[in-house]
């Protein structure tokens, strides 16, 4: 793959949590340096499950990070490398509000190509980093966000606009992708499939292939006590979160 020096390099990472409690230490510096090692390597990085507002996740987190400029939305973050963003100047675009956390994206200018007539002829064409993370309980939902997003987004695409994107379906095309504990079988669904081969068309994407990407967890060391403690306080928050918003919905 040869990539358009007009393009910036981009990696999406689910972080699970930023770890901001403070029996999470451990955890919070390894995913420090871990940001610190992704944006050296890359121009820009989507965040997501950060599960933080932006005020939290700034003084807690990103403002350890050095020559950064970061963008939020509840639950996810863009990160790029300051000399990037000092010279292209991204904005933040909310692609659903309504659901923080989804879908979210920055946009930038690309150049201008004016046409025959007048200055009122040129057309602009924008760069667009967005990034995505998916219901990751109910296929029916996914459906809709994706339906959603991209009716959304291909409403802001110009025809010139180039677009780059990245995140967490949270489902699978194919068996060999799963890498999953459940004991569940996995069965392919076709209007799943359908629904993502849509929302690509809809922003012009493909999906390229991934060498470096890892399709297992990394395991935990048995004797790391502390990790193990920090890693099961995270989960028992999430899964409070997730009972939280199912009692709000009930009301």
């Amino acid at each position: 793959m040869i990539r358009s020096p007009l393009l910036p390099s981009a990696v999406a990472w689910n972080i699970h949590y930023l770890s901001l409690s403070a029996n999470a230490k451990s955890s919070w510096e390894k995913k420090i340096n871990c940001v610190r090692a992704l944006v050296k390597r890359y121009q820009i990085l989507g965040i997501l499950e950060t599960h933080e507002y932006e005020e939290m996740a700034g003084i807690g987190f990103f403002s350890h990070i050095e020559d950064i400029t970061t963008f939020y939305e509840y639950n996810v973050a863009i990160v790029t490398q300051k000399t990037w963003s000092d010279r292209n100047k991204p904005m933040a675009v909310p692609i659903m509000p309504e659901e923080p956390g989804v879908v979210f994206a920055i946009k930038w200018k690309l150049h201008a190509a004016v046409g025959e007539g007048d200055d009122d002829t040129r057309e602009r064409a924008f760069g667009w980093y967005v990034v995505f993370r998916l219901d990751a309980f109910t296929e029916a939902n996914r459906i809709r966000q994706l339906k959603m997003a991209g009716k959304k987004l291909k409403a802001l695409l110009g025809p010139k606009d180039v677009v780059i994107a990245g995140g967490d379906k949270n489902f699978t095309l194919t068996e060999e992708e799963r890498a999953s504990t459940r004991a569940t079988k996995w069965k392919k669904s076709e209007k799943m499939n359908a629904a993502w081969k849509e929302f690509l068309q809809s922003i012009r994407c493909e999906p390229l292939e991934q060498h470096e990407f890892t399709w297992h967890r990394i395991a935990k060391r048995a004797d790391d006590k502390q990790e193990n403690e920090e890693v099961a306080e995270e989960a028992e928050e999430e899964q409070n979160e997730q009972k939280e918003k199912k009692k709000n919905k009930m009301t």
